[in-house]
């Protein structure tokens, strides 16, 4: 899969853990903010890029940088990095250069600047881009499942991988618990997955 087809995916998987509450996208004079859904302006429409909060912190674009701003609209993380996606469970992926590390919600630095792609943190594993293949890390950045030609975000216990073409999902031990026939998949929400068979999109329920 491509690069911009991981990010993407990834960005979709994080929002769909940002409740509305956290903000709604709107767009002012070619500049983006959030507003609340009774249309109560949160943060003026003043960045290139912005998404709704989560974990205190929304993720902004300056130029062509990124960082995080608070409910105050001051920056806190500064606009540095060349992607990010937003915080889960304390992390969030950032990309420095041609690398993605991990930073906590202070800026700092948790996991080196060593992957080639980085998913969110969910479900207390990470699915990583090392080299060709993808591995699952914990908060330690140490290697728990893995490596598979792909990977997603775990989702109530379940993730997507990938081996030759089709997709598949495996659970927490790393077994295949529904078998790669899918050439496209995505990771469970409220028990069900979207999955592409034969050109048609269906959903399916857990094994």
């Amino acid at each position: 899969m491509k690069k911009i087809t991981c990010v993407l995916i990834a960005l979709i998987i994080t929002l769909q853990v940002v409740a509305q509450s956290n903000g709604v996208l709107f767009k002012q004079n070619k500049k983006y903010g959030l507003k609340t859904e009774q249309g109560t302006i949160l943060i003026p429409a003043t960045y290139n890029e912005i998404f709704p909060f989560s974990e205190g912190l929304a993720l902004v674009k300056v130029g062509r940088k990124y960082g995080f701003i608070n409910k105050q609209n001051k920056i806190v993380i500064p606009c540095k990095y060349d992607y990010v996606l937003n915080f889960n469970k304390g992390l969030a992926p950032v990309k420095l250069g041609k690398k993605w590390g991990f930073i906590d919600t202070k800026g700092a630095t948790v996991i080196p600047f060593s992957y080639d792609f980085a998913y969110s943190f969910n479900e207390d594993l990470a699915a990583v881009k090392t080299g060709k293949q993808y591995i699952f890390i914990n908060k330690q950045n140490k290697k728990v499942l893995g490596p598979f030609e792909e990977a997603m975000s775990f989702s109530e216990g379940l993730a997507v991988i990938r081996k030759g073409k089709l997709y598949g999902f495996i659970n927490k031990t790393g077994q295949v618990v529904i078998t790669p026939k899918y050439s496209m998949a995505f990771p469970y929400k409220n028990g069900k997955a979207k999955v592409t068979l034969n050109g048609k999109q269906i959903e399916i329920g857990k094994p």
